[in-house]
């Protein structure tokens, strides 16, 4: 199947503030690796949306769930969600059991827990992770770095449970700008582009 039948779907984290005034985080931006992937994807012809939850970390994961079923998914589409984004589309692939092209996670959250009290990010967590999401999925990778212990373990529930493939990229942190030398992502658009 060609680029130009096929749609990527990028899908920020959670963030410490409305994602207006986070600059890194505005999803269409070139000066993060949301913005630059959707730049050279779209390129190569692909459909690329990069949607834009503005006060994702107020809200429930139902609240995420009604915005991103707005948006047409289907099996020639490849999903990329970043941390809480990446823990967004595992939860999602698990209650809808959608078929779908890719999934890519990016340094994905799970067992990371904001503090003593539960918050709206702990009920986010909260889930089973179904490993028959593997049977619906062609291709499901994972991207981690030197990240928090939290998260590189959470990177390797995910690949145990989906039987995902792994890749450690060197000084990538939490893949943030600040951690980051660019917003440069050549190893997302080869798996992407990857049949």
């Amino acid at each position: 199947m060609n680029s130009n039948n096929r749609k990527v779907i990028i899908l920020n984290g959670w963030t410490k503030g409305d994602i207006s005034d986070i600059p890194e985080f505005l999803p269409d931006s070139l000066k993060n690796w949301m913005g630059w992937s959707k730049t050279e994807l779209e390129k190569l012809g692909y459909v690329v949306i990069n949607p834009f939850l503005k006060d994702g970390y107020k809200q429930e994961y139902e609240d995420w769930k009604s915005q991103i079923e707005k948006i047409d998914i289907d099996e020639n589409t490849t999903l990329v969600g970043w941390s809480a984004g990446g823990t967004f589309w595992v939860r999602w692939l698990g209650e809808t059991k959608k078929i779908v092209h890719k999934l890519i996670l990016v340094a994905p959250a799970k067992l990371y827990k904001k503090g003593n009290e539960e918050s709206n990010f702990d009920r986010f967590m909260n889930f089973s992770i179904d490993p028959s999401i593997k049977e619906r999925v062609k291709n499901i990778v994972i991207f981690i770095s030197n990240d928090s212990d939290d998260l590189v373990k959470s990177a390797h529930l995910y690949k145990g449970t989906l039987e995902a493939d792994l890749i450690e990229l060197s000084n990538q942190g939490h893949f943030t700008n600040a951690e980051r030398s660019s917003p440069v992502f050549k190893e997302l658009i080869a798996k992407v582009t990857e049949e």
